[in-house]
């Protein structure tokens, strides 16, 4: 909610008091600032050029939250080679797998989806349209990298309704719930409208990324147009 908030800043002209209040939000969210700091005190000691055109420097913290994810992936599946010689770590290793897969990414890419999607989106359209013919090619690389991040979005949203729709009976499972609870969690999961939600969710904040981005220069229609996404997913609250 506070993400959705903070991004509606984008939409419309705020008065600088209210501008400021939002942007304070989105670094409660993102950290952004925090971490330019640290990063400010690095790179003035170790001299390096920090690259300001990626996705990565634009979500700093949720790209250390992926970092981190990865870095366990990589310990838990390294961690499989020496169990034959610590067999002690067997149990470690289960505990683990039971935190990290699946429920740490699927909970990740749910909370990172509105960025995720903004910036792979953003920095698609910024590659194509300011490639010049020194980097052309550098560009477009980035603009296949960035758009497939975008296909992947796309992709999880079809991957959750499969999920959901195959496992639809053993949801309440206590096995299931620790393996992906994280898809469900706190919603209610016999109707299919109700299963769905996260579906909606993803798609929801699609939709306001591409009214962003496609209606950039037409503020009135970029405001009707973010509310009638707002209502239709309001009405879709109040009918589950």
């Amino acid at each position: 909610m506070i993400q959705i908030v903070a991004y509606l800043r984008l939409a419309v002209n705020l008065p600088a008091n209210s501008d400021l209040m939002m942007e304070y939000l989105e670094e409660a969210v993102t950290l952004k600032r925090t971490f330019k700091a640290i990063e400010g005190l690095f790179v003035e000691q170790l001299e390096v050029v920090m690259e300001e055109s990626s996705i990565g420097d634009s979500m700093v913290l949720f790209t250390l939250v992926f970092a981190i994810l990865v870095f366990l992936a990589i310990v838990y599946f390294a961690s499989r080679f020496l169990i034959k010689k610590y067999p002690s770590l067997e149990e470690k290793r289960k505990e683990v797998k039971r935190v990290l897969f699946y429920n740490t990414f699927i909970r990740y890419l749910l909370t990172a989806n509105l960025r995720l999607t903004h910036e792979s989106l953003n920095f698609f359209f910024v590659s194509f349209v300011y490639t010049s013919s020194e980097d052309g090619e550098i560009q477009v690389a980035r603009a296949i990298v960035y758009g497939l991040i975008f296909a992947g979005l796309v992709c999880w949203i079809f991957a959750m309704s499969f999920l959901l729709e195959k496992y639809q009976y053993e949801l309440e499972g206590d096995n299931m719930k620790i393996k992906m609870g994280s898809l469900y969690l706190g919603i209610k999961v016999e109707e299919r409208s109700e299963r769905l939600y996260n579906v909606v969710y993803c798609i929801r904040r699609m939709c306001l990324v591409l009214i962003m981005l496609s209606l950039k220069n037409y503020h009135l229609f970029k405001v009707q147009a973010f509310f009638l996404v707002q209502t239709g997913f309001y009405i879709y609250i109040g009918w589950v």
